[in-house]
């Protein structure tokens, strides 16, 4: 008797509604590829907010709607629900639970490795110890001096 080994069953995606229908997002590893392929980037490194949007959206909606092409996700989609349909896409992609596993200040900069934003460069501040790391140092200390009296 073969021991029962159940193989895992793929998730159904993210549900997200677009013209009135219930679809369902979902990026498995062959849709991934085939975005590669096809784009020439990465669903993970992609710039979203472009003119990749449509066509990240339609690889997504393929296992749901087989006919899906990329002038029906324009037409579908509405630049008034465009915060839904980033946060659907964000947790499709599992973006959204890498970003709650790392502390706050490393997602900018998680993100602009990715290649997704260009985070502007943080105002340096001025050291505040010898031993702070990626700072200037400070001048030693000089035990022998006296404090000026007024």
């Amino acid at each position: 008797m073969m021991p029962d080994t159940k193989l895992p069953t793929p998730t159904m995606g993210v549900p997200i509604e677009l013209g009135g229908k219930t679809y369902h997002l979902r990026y498995s590893l062959k849709t991934r590829r085939k975005f590669r392929e096809d784009v020439g980037q990465d669903i993970l490194s992609a710039n979203v907010m472009g003119d990749l949007l449509a066509k990240l959206l339609m690889y997504g909606l393929l296992d749901d709607d087989p006919g899906m092409t990329e002038e029906r996700v324009e037409e579908l989609v509405d630049l008034e629900h465009i915060a839904d349909v980033v946060d659907a896409l964000s947790e499709a992609t599992g973006t959204s639970a890498l970003l709650k596993m790392f502390p706050p200040g490393a997602t900018e900069e998680l993100a602009e490795a990715a290649g997704q934003v260009s985070v502007p460069p943080k105002d340096p501040q001025p050291p505040t110890s010898e031993t702070d790391v990626g700072q200037e140092e400070l001048p030693p200390k000089n035990d022998d001096e006296k404090p000026e009296e007024s």
